[in-house]
């Protein structure tokens, strides 16, 4: 979701605000075994940018801005293991909760078929300077012992965040209406379930009124 302003005196500079929001959640079961995974993805996106023609059919748009992205997620698993001839229940109750605000550059492209319909393409970095707060709740029980950890973290962040996205628009009077595909990757971004980067992908569709 988003808003837009293109700029007086008809200079191709333009500015927008936009609203990403994701959350969802996935859940596994294997018999006693099971394990749900939490996220709650937003951002915001405030850029300038200013429009180049290339020829009649292609337009670059190189643009600047500030990114602000909280990410929550929670890893909550229970899980049944056999040692010797004892079984070992263990309950994990993991959530991670990020903030952080940075400086972003990135470019679009459209080349301009026919008919209302465009092919276009974007690419955006941008480095968040942020916080993180980790809680683990762990507990881990058998018939002759049981042992459990509460434990709390907190630590600066500095994810590296790379954008990207392709697919086809539709033009018509004041409506535009595209479908696509998009890549959004958070470097190192994990701390919950095993070190790693946070990667989000699939398909786009979206409709916009212009004025």
């Amino acid at each position: 979701m988003g808003a837009g302003v293109d700029l007086a005196c008809k200079t191709g500079w333009t500015s927008e605000i936009d609203w990403t929001r994701y959350h969802n959640h996935t859940t596994t079961t294997d018999g006693p075994n099971s394990a749900k995974w939490t996220l709650h993805f937003d951002t915001i996106d405030g850029i300038f940018g200013r429009n180049f023609w290339v020829g009649h059919c292609f337009n670059l748009k190189p643009f600047a801005g500030l990114r602000f992205a909280r990410i929550t997620q929670k890893v909550n698993t229970d899980l049944e293991t056999a040692v010797g001839t004892a079984v070992v229940a263990t309950t994990n109750h993991d959530s991670q909760k990020f903030w952080g605000l940075g400086p972003q550059l990135g470019l679009e492209a459209d080349w301009y078929l026919a008919k209302g319909f465009s092919l276009y393409g974007n690419l955006d970095a941008a480095i968040l300077y942020g916080h993180t707060k980790t809680r683990f709740e762990d507990v881990s029980a058998s018939t002759t012992a049981a042992d459990s950890c509460d434990a709390r973290g907190s630590s600066s962040a500095y994810p590296l965040v790379f954008d990207v996205g392709f697919g086809l628009r539709w033009e018509f009077k004041y409506l535009l209406v595209h479908a696509g595909l998009e890549h959004h990757h958070y470097e190192n971004y994990n701390r919950i379930g095993g070190y790693g980067d946070l990667n989000l992908y699939g398909l786009n569709f979206g409709a916009a009124l212009r004025f």
